[in-house]
């Protein structure tokens, strides 16, 4: 068994490994680098959607495998703020496709005014905050804004779950 995930970052490579793993016993991970085909900070859920199964898709294309996952962050604005959010696409070689999100975080209102001037969110961090490091490679802006109550791993983790329901569940067996 060969699962292809659509990126190289630790922060989404060790969750899907420690998820699916439950799954498979004989099971070779393979990170790749690959194109979401949207854009670097995605400000919808559809964009974040969009560019998590065109990881996927990507990541199977490039290797002969049996799932491809793909993992997408980005934010996304409401009359209530402005919110982080992770989608996770997950899909086989026959076509069949899982979705599944994390937790949903609001962004300091600082941060929102800097996103909605152009701004990338890990970047801005990074600069704003240079004591975090390679955000986007640790514990993310969910570390940066809880105190690590909830972090970009974990997120990631409860969205890969939610994205392999579909493969694990018969309930989905006639969509």
């Amino acid at each position: 068994m060969k699962i292809a995930i659509g990126t190289l970052n630790p922060a989404k490579i060790n969750p899907t490994k420690k998820v699916l793993s439950n799954f498979f016993s004989d099971v070779e991970f393979v990170g790749i680098n690959v194109s979401s085909n949207v854009s670097e900070m995605p400000l919808t859920n559809e964009e974040m959607i969009e560019g998590a199964i065109n990881r996927a898709k990507n990541a199977l294309k490039k290797i002969d495998a049996d799932y491809g996952v793909g993992l997408e962050g980005g934010v996304y604005n409401t009359n209530y703020g402005m919110f982080l959010a992770g989608w996770v696409a997950i899909i086989n070689k026959d076509g069949k496709i899982g979705l599944g999100s994390g937790p949903r975080m609001l962004l300091p209102n600082k941060v929102k005014k800097a996103m909605l001037k152009g701004e990338e969110l890990g970047p801005y961090l990074e600069k704003n905050y240079p004591e975090v490091g390679e955000i986007r490679r640790k514990n993310g802006a969910y570390g940066l804004f809880s105190d690590n109550l909830v972090t970009r791993p974990e997120n990631f983790d409860i969205a890969i779950r939610c994205a392999f329901t579909p493969f694990i569940n018969n309930l989905y067996n006639n969509d």
